[in-house]
């Protein structure tokens, strides 16, 4: 029973995502609102104000899964939720915020990161230090690595945008280091969405001083960061943007567990990756 675990949990990765979501109900898009509630064409309103505002910057700087992003009436309370084996994310049109539009998005693409290259992301997590007490943050691997990508996203669109009704004061080199301190990491990802963004818009050459202090307040970590950087960048297109993550095969699934596994601090974790290896060969051979 213990042998077969793996590929049982990884079929029903690939094909059980569509019953995991079941739950929840996506906001209808405007042109199916026929019988929709007042409250259900309210959030759609809000759907459709979110996709006018959205920076387009978003699709430079960290993959989507191919199942897309997604918007549902709510989300048991979260603002959203990372869809691992669909490949895709979900936003509650309930919990869309108008300030720095596009944290939420990114905090959940970085799940994505995390589900698919979860070697990169782990060694980057083991050189950072600890969030401070009381932040999302300090939950888990998972919720560091995804603050650090939403944490970081107001010092570029602070620049970018004005929220309405804000008169918005650009995020200081001290901005960065109290965001830093709370989410360690927060800097590697400013300086990441530096380099990727300035070219595009010229705005954000006014940043000069922040981007430096990123660079080297992230400077301990900077190979972590490379290597992770270059494993994003090799699904960069032409444009820009990038291919997005795939659902997977069952074989995909099997390597990306067996990658987690080897990660993780956790003992248990490492002596159940070696319950893998036979099945890694197995479906190594059916593939080719």
């Amino acid at each position: 029973m213990v042998l077969i675990m793996p590929v049982a949990i990884a079929a029903w990765d690939v094909h059980g995502a569509k019953r995991i979501e079941s739950r929840f109900h996506e906001v209808p898009p405007t042109d199916r609102l026929h019988d929709a509630t007042p409250a259900v064409r309210a959030l759609a309103a809000r759907v459709d104000e979110y996709r006018r505002e959205r920076p387009v910057a978003i699709e430079h700087l960290l993959p989507e899964g191919q199942g897309g992003t997604r918007f549902y009436e709510e989300l048991d309370g979260a603002a959203g939720m990372a869809f691992q084996n669909a490949a895709a994310i979900g936003l509650s049109a309930g919990a869309l915020a108008k300030v720095w539009i596009g944290d939420v998005e990114l905090h959940e693409r970085a799940h994505l990161v995390h589900a698919f290259l979860p070697e990169e992301v782990e060694r980057l997590l083991k050189r950072v230090g600890p969030p401070a007490s009381g932040e999302i943050a300090a939950e888990d691997s998972g919720q560091h690595f995804a603050e650090m990508a939403a944490t970081a996203w107001p010092f570029i669109a602070s620049w970018i945008f004005e929220p309405e009704n804000m008169c918005v004061v650009a995020l200081s080199r001290r901005d960065l280091e109290d965001a830093e301190r709370r989410v360690p990491g927060t800097a590697g990802f400013v300086a990441r969405y530096f380099d990727v963004l300035q070219p595009l818009d010229g705005r954000l050459s006014a940043g000069a001083d922040v981007r430096a202090a990123a660079r080297a307040m992230s400077t301990p970590y900077w190979q972590e960061l490379e290597m992770l950087w270059s494993k994003l960048d090799a699904r960069r297109r032409a444009d820009g943007t990038f291919v997005p993550w795939a659902h997977g095969t069952i074989g995909d699934r099997l390597r990306m567990r067996h990658e987690a596994m080897v990660a993780s601090d956790s003992w248990a974790d490492r002596t159940a990756a070696v319950t893998y290896l036979p099945w890694l060969a197995i479906f190594s051979v059916i593939e080719r």
